[in-house]
């Protein structure tokens, strides 16, 4: 590594410099690589900051020692004033103050958040259904609330006393497109009401009757019965059926087949259904079981469950003369063998101990079943039976 050189002097490291100065070597890195300041600016800046901290704080003719003193004084977090002052100090320390007392006294604000006005913050929080310290730490901090709330919907989140991974998960099982979600948000819509409304025919309404019900519109009609009304146009499309209404009966006819929690709208087929849940792809099986979704491929022609329990399962492992256990196919490379002599101690482990596969409920290969389904229909097409 090269010298550094402050004032004249050479130095062996940045630690060297921060030690020679008195300075937290943390804060002089910070102002080296990510405020990319060059070294004689970083180490005036970080004295600064220290020669300030030597001095104190003096707000409403009151001189205070340390922000934690302040912070004891005007009854505040003391993490959410260092992190308010940090993030705005060009502003000042009695703005930032004055920012956070606002919000912890409930002074009334006006949000627009996605064209929608709300009156505090605490409207924010019950329409979006977000976290209270995110929304009350942006506003503190003055940040793009829109922004926080699609950021939040990217951790875990509670929908109906269940916590989910993201909202994505959320979707996925409720079975309701991403687009209209999003959309809906973006357009000053609650997060039950973007999940939950059905969609509606926003051209003229046409009234539709199914199974003796009337509704407005066709997708009001399939959502009752918990059908997405593109999954049943794309059935009758690719199965030749004339009425829709015919298509539907036919695939609720093979969906009412199967218990556990289906999603509230079904847009498609889900990849199985696993104690009891419908999971969507086989991605969201690999990471329900505990595997990654990457590096796990088999061959094809078998079924998801067939595939889950290959993973789970056992399988033969034999120990060297070091008592270090190793598959067969590595000890059999390592000893240039054929086959495995008489003698050598084996045991049966798990392939994959990180998978957490265990069909101890209600299971079903419902994509398997449904190919076998539509197959039949398809030959009775071919064989002019419709």
């Amino acid at each position: 590594m090269g010298k550094h050189i402050v004032e004249g002097h050479e130095y062996d490291s940045i630690r060297q410099v921060a030690e020679a100065y008195q300075i937290s070597y943390g804060q002089l890195n910070n102002a080296l690589y990510r405020d990319k300041l060059p070294l004689e600016v970083a180490v005036s800046k970080v004295l600064e900051r220290k020669n300030v901290a030597n001095q104190g704080y003096t707000i409403g003719g009151t001189r205070y020692s340390t922000l934690s003193a302040i912070a004891s004084a005007y009854g505040v977090d003391y993490q959410q004033l260092l992190y308010a002052y940090g993030k705005n100090r060009e502003e000042g320390l009695e703005k930032a103050l004055q920012r956070i007392t606002r919000i912890r006294k409930n002074e009334k604000r006006v949000f627009t958040i996605f064209g929608k006005r709300y009156e505090g913050y605490k409207e924010v929080i019950e329409a979006y259904g977000v976290d209270s310290s995110l929304i009350s730490h942006a506003v503190v901090n003055g940040a793009n609330l829109e922004s926080v709330i699609l950021r939040a919907y990217e951790a875990s989140i509670q929908y109906k006393g269940v916590t989910y991974p993201n909202l994505s998960v959320l979707i996925a099982h409720l079975g309701v497109p991403v687009s209209r979600v999003y959309g809906r948000l973006k357009l000053g819509w609650s997060l039950n009401d973007s999940l939950e409304v059905p969609p509606r025919n926003l051209g003229r309404s046409i009234k539709t009757e199914l199974r003796g019900r009337v509704f407005d519109n066709k997708y009001e009609a399939y959502a009752y019965y918990g059908y997405m009304y593109g999954f049943v146009q794309r059935v009758a499309e690719d199965f030749k059926f004339t009425e829709y209404t015919e298509a539907f009966e036919w695939m609720d006819a093979f969906f009412t087949r199967y218990g556990g929690d289906r999603p509230a709208y079904l847009g498609g087929v889900p990849y199985v259904i696993y104690n009891g849940v419908w999971v969507r792809t086989r991605f969201d099986f690999f990471k329900l079981c505990g595997l990654p979704s990457k590096g796990t491929g088999m061959k094809k022609g078998i079924t998801p469950l067939e595939r889950m329990e290959y993973y789970a399962g056992l399988e033969k492992k034999v120990y060297d003369i070091n008592g270090v256990g190793v598959s067969v196919a590595e000890y059999k490379k390592a000893k240039n063998l054929a086959h495995i002599p008489a003698g050598v101690p084996y045991e049966r482990v798990k392939k994959h101990p990180e998978c957490t596969y265990d069909p101890t409920g209600y299971c079903a290969n419902i994509s398997t079943e449904w190919e076998d389904y539509k197959n039949q229909r398809l030959e009775a097409i071919k064989s002019k039976k419709f």
